[in-house]
């Protein structure tokens, strides 16, 4: 055998060994490999798998690619990302622009920064909580058995701010009063303060006695000034239950 002889056959048999060891890719109108295929520049799959595509880099979707997964796990999204049914988040969703979410969840909707509401986004939830409304508030049922509460209300810009409102009764006594004189009486009202505005519904029953005016001069007290104008001389007025409110 000459020498080209001995050489085709060498050939020959390299091939036919390096063809035996890779027998495990195949190229027709698929390719399949037990290993992993490296692309250099950028490439279009129709479909990586039927169950996961894994990306080392970026990924890009969409024909203008500005929606992308990047390395880190950060979805940036070009156009409007929509929800249809319940999304689980294992950790917090960050998005620099505006995003519409058709269900956030069925239980709970945080937001970081302000939360704007409503088509022209002028009723808004700022982060220290406080909520801005563009329009009416409208409270069709608050709860037949439950309680609002609030620090303070204000009602128009013009009005003045109410932090306080007590209301009760009490039992008022106020001894003989002689005629064309003014006797001083005491009103027992719990919670009232003598930052209190109070006003007092009076019950007498007796000709001639009028209550003259109410204040708060001590906690949890309203005095009463009542005057007897004098028609019948003294009289000492029943003790009827009087009704009051304390406002601050």
């Amino acid at each position: 055998m000459g020498p080209i002889s001995i050489i085709i056959s060498v050939v020959l048999s390299v091939l036919f060994v390096v063809t035996t060891v890779q027998a495990a890719t195949t190229i027709g109108s698929n390719i399949s490999t037990d290993g992993t295929i490296s692309v250099t520049g950028l490439t279009t799959l129709g479909q990586a798998s039927t169950t996961r595509i894994s990306v080392f880099d970026t990924a890009y979707f969409g024909g203008t690619a500005t929606s992308t997964f990047n390395s880190a796990g950060n979805l940036s999204v070009a156009g409007t990302l929509g929800v249809t049914g319940t999304s689980t988040l294992s950790s917090a969703l960050t998005v620099s622009g505006l995003t519409s979410l058709g269900q956030a969840s069925s239980t709970r909707f945080s937001v970081f920064d302000t939360a704007y509401f409503g088509g022209t986004a002028t009723s808004t939830f700022s982060s220290a909580g406080v909520l801005t409304l563009a329009g009416n508030l409208v409270l069709t049922t608050a709860s037949s058995t439950g309680l609002v509460s609030l620090d303070s209300i204000k009602v128009s810009s013009v009005g003045d701010t109410v932090a306080d409102i007590q209301h009760g009764t009490c039992t008022v006594t106020i001894g003989s009063i002689t005629a064309s004189t003014t006797a001083m009486a005491t009103c027992t009202a719990t919670g009232v303060t003598t930052n209190h505005k109070v006003f007092v519904m009076p019950y007498i029953t007796n000709n001639g006695i009028f209550m003259v005016s109410a204040s708060s001069t001590a906690n949890d007290t309203i005095q009463i000034a009542v005057h007897n104008v004098g028609y019948t001389g003294a009289v000492d007025p029943a003790d009827n239950t009087w009704s009051w409110m304390a406002i601050r």
